[in-house]
């Protein structure tokens, strides 16, 4: 798998996401500043769960905090594919 930058990244999220681009960045707060309630986030940890094939540890997913943290994840797994 092809790993995207960032910028595309934030682009396929808000797109998926339904958010305003201009909007999102790599430091914006999945709950702060997204609004991201606990079924928004359990769509994140869904959306991961295909990069990694196997699901994300509880622990973990309550660590995402930020677009960055969900993009390094990201970028962990789709670089061993």
């Amino acid at each position: 798998m092809t790993v995207v930058g960032e910028r595309e990244f934030i682009e396929k999220f808000a797109s998926f996401f339904g958010l305003n681009i201009n909007q999102v960045s790599m430091s914006s707060s999945l709950t702060d500043d997204l609004g991201f309630d606990s079924v928004m986030l359990l769509e994140v940890a869904v959306m991961l769960d295909d990069f990694s094939d196997s699901p994300i540890p509880d622990d973990l997913l309550a660590s995402l905090e930020s677009i960055a943290d969900v993009y390094h994840y990201y970028v962990q797994f789709a670089s061993r594919r």
